[in-house]
């Protein structure tokens, strides 16, 4: 599942960055197939914390973050799905972070340590990018040994103020 999650980092970053080049019929097929392809696909293990979604390693924090991400970028076009997703992901992705050691030692090594944690960093910059705030909606993440863990931050631009609504319903999944 991790080429699904990395297909929909990608794709929702490209969604937002190039959305006003977009016309409305290519937003919607665009949206249709991520919809379909990532998040109707993710959203059992997301929501129970199984599979890929609940393991102690890379792959939940991928997984997790790339599918989240993409969540994030789709906000405005089904807010409760998309909130849902992002709110399953704060939640799970903390379960992987845990094994880090004070140290910062990762049980998977070096390489993988950087591949997982890029990725649970990167949500939440973008959380902090739709939300304003990283410490008011990070949930799990504040209680997760992450002291030493890379701080790579390159979201550049996840839609900073979505719709009224899709705000909202974030804030309650959070």
């Amino acid at each position: 599942y991790l080429n699904v999650a990395e297909a929909c980092y990608a794709l929702c970053l490209g969604y937002d960055w190039l959305y006003d080049t977009f016309t409305p019929q290519e937003r919607d097929a665009i949206w249709l197939a991520v919809k379909e392809k990532c998040f109707d696909t993710a959203k059992d293990n997301m929501t129970n914390c199984t599979g890929w979604a609940g393991v102690l390693n890379n792959w939940n924090q991928v997984c997790n973050g790339g599918i989240a991400i993409g969540a994030l970028g789709m906000l405005e076009r089904d807010p409760e799905l998309c909130a849902h997703l992002v709110g399953c992901a704060v939640r799970n992705i903390p379960r992987s972070l845990a094994d880090i050691g004070p140290d910062g030692c990762y049980p998977e090594g070096p390489t993988y340590w950087v591949y997982g944690t890029a990725y649970a960093t990167y949500l939440m910059a973008a959380l902090t990018s739709v939300m304003g705030s990283p410490s008011k909606h990070l949930g799990g993440f504040a209680s997760a040994r992450r002291r030493r863990t890379p701080a790579n931050s390159t979201m550049a631009s996840i839609k900073p103020n979505p719709a009224p609504t899709a705000h909202t319903m974030l804030s309650a999944k959070l």
